[in-house]
């Protein structure tokens, strides 16, 4: 597999203590992995394990899949669950069978694929039957949209005036 983005920025913001993690976590996620409890639960796009740390009180089997290698090594320390699988894959293809999880995650992961909707089905594949699937993406006025459309529209707009002038400079 091909080096990502986090294998050499490795995310791991936010990492200073478990305690830490579990105090700032989505309430509605806590619940629904509290709902799954004995049962097993796939994190599809786990990163470096946030979610993974309060899943791991509550799964029989808990599985993290990430396309990062760094990630998933930072995970298996932070984490430390004899429960824990990882499982290093791209969530346009994730290598479990059909029907396996109880309850999936895919918590801030899905939009960032170049199909969002393939992430969508790969997660809806790998879930039972009446399993329960926890799916966060950005809100459409939030952070990233902002920078898109007043930041980064703009820089793009110029960037080739900004090249000409740098050109200039350094001939």
């Amino acid at each position: 597999m091909e080096k990502t983005f986090y294998d050499s920025t490795p995310f791991e913001y936010g990492y200073s203590s478990k305690e830490e993690i579990l105090s700032n976590m989505n309430p509605n996620l806590k619940k629904v992995i509290e709902k799954s409890e004995g049962k097993i639960i796939t994190d599809v796009g786990c990163g470096c394990g946030r979610n993974l740390v309060y899943s791991s009180k509550f799964a029989n089997k808990l599985i993290g899949v990430d396309l990062s290698r760094q990630s998933l090594d930072f995970a298996k320390n932070f984490v430390q669950s004899e429960k824990l699988e990882l499982v290093l894959a791209n969530n346009l293809d994730i290598p479990l069978k059909d029907n396996f999880s109880d309850l999936v995650i895919s918590d801030g992961v899905a939009h960032h694929t170049g199909d969002t909707i393939g992430a969508f089905k790969e997660c809806v594949r790998v879930l039972k039957p009446g399993g329960l699937l926890y799916l966060a993406v950005y809100k459409k006025y939030r952070y990233y949209p902002f920078l898109y459309k007043y930041i980064i529209q703009e820089f793009r707009k110029n960037v080739k005036k900004f090249f000409k002038i740098m050109l200039k400079i350094l001939i």
